[in-house]
């Protein structure tokens, strides 16, 4: 019985870390209505941005680009909406 009064607190704490905020995922959604490289290319240079790099991740965008002041971005954005579901800047 003693055990579990050790186990317990052991398992919670590690379980906040195996629960992570970088933790991005899009699928689940319909492959037809994925956008494009292209369209999130276009999406982003129409607001002043230089697109620098796109790569697919879980099932979302990995956009690499200068925003429009000039300040490097790490987006995730959702494959279907172009939604920012996480923004990192330099």
């Amino acid at each position: 019985m003693r055990i579990h009064h050790v186990l317990l607190p052991i398992l919670m704490i590690t379980g906040s870390v195996w629960a992570s905020d970088d933790d991005y995922r899009c699928s689940g959604t319909d492959q037809a209505d994925i956008k494009s490289r292209d369209e999130v290319k276009m999406h982003f240079t129409a607001q002043g941005w230089e697109v620098r790099r796109i790569k697919t991740e879980d099932g979302c965008f990995e956009v690499y680009a200068l925003d429009d002041k000039g300040q490097r971005r790490e987006l995730y954005v959702h494959a279907v909406t172009l939604e920012v579901i996480s923004d990192e800047r330099d």
